[in-house]
This record gives structure tokens, C-alpha cells and sequence, in this order.
């Protein structure tokens, strides 16, 4: 079985996804908090109700941002990103991955069994039960993020490359015209020394073999 808490020690890329997250999730509880600050120092008793009630704003805040933007402020901010493993991300599977953060101490138990159980490590133990997870806002598809295999790896063949047709231009080699042949030798010629070729007179009245082109 191998869990988070095995692979962050060792995986840069995981300790960063999580550093990514919890510097992200305290950006959002930060920009829940001040307005309902606000509103307690200026109205003791609705500021009540608000801190009271403050665990439904961070839960209400998150579905209503993550539903419709796809991630919270905080997310945003740290470029991240939250999508569904299957189909597409919807209310439902939104309001199950963050029904622990009506409540910080659910919240942290939320983490730790996902920390500590076997599945993917990027994933808190209700990401696993919604089906969704956490990745970098500019990648649209998992390719090119640390994937984690949980079960034996399958590898399957590379697609076949597809190559566009060419077209091989056939060269004709050109026809050679048939040289004429040597002209006879003329009457009381002789025959060449080196090669026992005949031998023709030249414009110049030198004689020239016809066989090796020595001329004497």
C-alpha cells in the first residue's frame, strides 16, 4: 500500500501540490473571515449570528466558487484548479468533496485518511469519494501532471504514426542518341604502335589511332 505520507518526503511535485493547497485554503478562510469581522465590530449581536454561522459561509462559499468558476479565490491565486475524474464537474460533486469544511476539525480528519489510506495522494480522502481532484489551472487534461498508478500499470501500444502520402516523381533518363561510327580507315593507313589500332589523318596531316587517340 503506499500512501501520501510515503511519497512526500521523496516526490518534490507532490509536496508542492499540497504546499499549493493549504497556502490556498488559508487565503480563502482569510477572505471569508474579514467581512464577517467587519461585520462584528460594527454590530455585536449580527456579527454573532455570522461567527456562529460561519463554518455554512465557508462551505456555501467554496461549492458556489468551485461549481461555477471551477476553484476558489485561493486557488485561483495559486493557479490551481478543481475537475472531475468523469464526466463533468456538477454542484453535487462539488458540495461532497467540501461538505468537511463546514467544520475545521472534520476538515483535517477529511486530510488525514486521505493522507494515510491508499489511493492517489493528491487526493483528500472525499476528493476519492466525489471523484475529483486538484490540478494545475493551465493544463487541461492530465497529460503533462504527476499521474499515480494505485493498480498494476497497463501499457498500451503507441499509436500507429500516420504518414502523408508522397508522390515519387519518376525521371526518364534521357535517350542517348547512337554515335556515328569511325569513318574507314583511309587506303595505306597504319596501325598504331601502342595498340595496333588504325590510324587517320588529322586536319593537321598527323595521323591519330582511332582506338586510343595517340597521335604520331
Amino acid at each position: 500500500m503506499t500512501t501520501a505520507m510515503d511519497l512526500i518526503g521523496t516526490d518534490e511535485a507532490l509536496r508542492d501540490h499540497w504546499i499549493k493547497r493549504l497556502i490556498a485554503i488559508i487565503i480563502d478562510y482569510v477572505i471569508v473571515s474579514i467581512p464577517v469581522a467587519i461585520l462584528a465590530m460594527f454590530g455585536i449581536g449580527f456579527g454573532f449570528v455570522f461567527w456562529s454561522t460561519q463554518g455554512l459561509l465557508f462551505l456555501v462559499y467554496f461549492v458556489i466558487t468551485e461549481a461555477f468558476v471551477g476553484a476558489s479565490l485561493g486557488k485561483k491565486l495559486l493557479k490551481l484548479k478543481v475537475v472531475a475524474l468523469s464526466d463533468e464537474l456538477d454542484i453535487g460533486k462539488v458540495f461532497i468533496r467540501n461538505i468537511t469544511k463546514f467544520n475545521g476539525f472534520l476538515l483535517l480528519v477529511d486530510f488525514l485518511v486521505g493522507f494515510l489510506t491508499d489511493g492517489d495522494p493528491k487526493q483528500k480522502y472525499l476528493d476519492r469519494v466525489a471523484g475529483t481532484t486538484v490540478m494545475l489551472e493551465d493544463m487541461s487534461s492530465t497529460n503533462g501532471q504527476h499521474i499515480y498508478q494505485t493498480g498494476p500499470e497497463q501499457h498500451s501500444p503507441p499509436p500507429q504514426q500516420q504518414y502523408p502520402k508522397q508522390h515519387t516523381p519518376i525521371y526518364h533518363q534521357p535517350e542517348t542518341t547512337a554515335q556515328p561510327p569511325p569513318p574507314p580507315p583511309p587506303e595505306g593507313a597504319k596501325q598504331c604502335s601502342a595498340c595496333q589500332g588504325n590510324l587517320i589523318l588529322t586536319g593537321d596531316g598527323r595521323l591519330q589511332c582511332i582506338r586510343c587517340g595517340k597521335i604520331s
